[in-house]
């Protein structure tokens, strides 16, 4: 179909080439959130942890940090994915 396509518009077969660069680029975009959530979501819990000891609540925020830094990294995920 493709051959087809090509030979009734010459200029079919770089459309194609564009298309797939396109195709490219928004397949890396989620890839590129995904690499910014693994990197923030170690730097928020080292952030909330030195946060938590300066505000004197240093016991029991187990849980509180990793559900904090869990929604840090994926709305930094997600924002990068949108760039």
């Amino acid at each position: 179909m493709l051959q087809a396509h090509t030979a009734e518009r010459p200029d079919a077969a770089d459309n194609a080439g564009r298309d797939a660069q396109l195709h490219l680029f928004f397949l890396a975009q989620p890839m590129f959130g995904l690499a910014v959530s693994f990197i923030s979501y170690p730097v928020a819990v080292w952030w909330l942890r030195r946060f938590f000891e300066n505000i004197g609540l240093e016991t029991n925020t187990k849980f509180l940090i990793f559900l904090l830094a869990s929604v840090v990294s994926w709305l930094a995920g997600t924002a990068a994915a949108h760039l």
